[in-house]
């Protein structure tokens, strides 16, 4: 992977390897503009803001309490009542921070997805599309926001650097140009009984349908047959070494990494089978 430099030599945007565009199921996606080699940064971002959950619920507390630490009110909302609930304090602090923002990103914003329409709808936004950046704190990150989630993923999971506070996703494998850019929001693809099983923590998390390449109803009923083979033997293998891989006897561990690692890159999990190698060769 490229090392680490400070944010303002990221890309800049004529250099990106990618442009924002529909994908055949309607939706906005990144795809790439070019060919892009394995181990290429695709994106480099940095969060329109954060947000501290524990310490946003401890602030709405105080309010509550009458001890002050409210958001500042939005202008011409000054005269709003308090907050009712903890959703509405954080929406309220979500939109604070918008209006310090340009019109320009506050409308990059509001034209995400919202699957939450429970929630308010400035947090309803960054519910559906905020990234863990360390620990509970949660970053707005409005192009990574448009990169779409699949289970065979094209790129890494996003990787933190709060010296830089930003993010990055790099090429999992050699890309053609034309194809999605895509990462996986679940951080084990084969920990569940099934594709249908893990579909459905991705409804019951993220409140959506995958309909990735290895999901989707253009999956034909062969390939699902033997991706889920793939999978089952995946898990099998890791129950044999009991979770961990440092369980077994050096050959033996090394043996069923290695069928892992294979069994991973024939069902397109490129990070988890390059972690894998990784660990056979430790």
């Amino acid at each position: 992977m490229a090392s680490e430099e400070p944010l303002s030599s990221a890309l800049a945007p004529s250099d990106r390897p990618f442009a924002i565009g529909a994908t055949p199921a309607g939706f906005l996606g990144a795809f790439a503009t070019r060919d892009i080699a394995r181990g290429e940064l695709v994106l480099h971002d940095a969060p329109l803001f954060t947000l501290d959950a524990p310490l946003q619920a401890y602030l709405f507390q105080r309010v509550q309490s009458g001890s002050g630490g409210g958001p500042t009110p939005v202008e011409g909302e000054e005269d709003e009542e308090p907050a009712k609930d903890l959703d509405e304090f954080l929406d309220r602090n979500i939109r604070t921070m918008l209006s310090w923002k340009t019109e320009q990103q506050r409308k990059d914003f509001w034209d995400l997805a919202n699957t939450r329409p429970d929630l308010p709808p400035a947090y309803g936004i960054f519910a559906t599309n905020a990234v863990q950046t360390s620990g509970e704190i949660g970053g707005m990150f409005l192009l990574l926001s448009r990169f779409n989630s699949s289970c065979r993923p094209t790129l890494s999971r996003p990787a933190w650097n709060p010296s830089t506070g930003s993010t990055r996703l790099y090429a999992l494998r050699d890309i053609k140009a034309g194809e999605e850019l895509t990462w996986t929001y679940l951080n084990v693809t084969f920990e569940f009984e099934g594709v249908e099983a893990r579909r459905d923590e991705m409804r019951r998390v993220f409140e959506f349908e995958c309909c990735c390449p290895a999901c989707g109803p253009q999956v034909g009923d062969g390939e699902r047959a033997k991706s889920e083979r793939r999978l089952l033997q995946l898990r099998r293998l890791k129950e044999r070494m009991g979770g961990d891989e440092d369980a077994q006897e050096d050959e033996a561990r090394r043996e069923t990494l290695r069928r892992m690692a294979l069994l991973s890159r024939e069902e397109g999990l490129w990070e988890t089978a390059d972690r894998l190698e990784k660990a056979v060769e430790a």
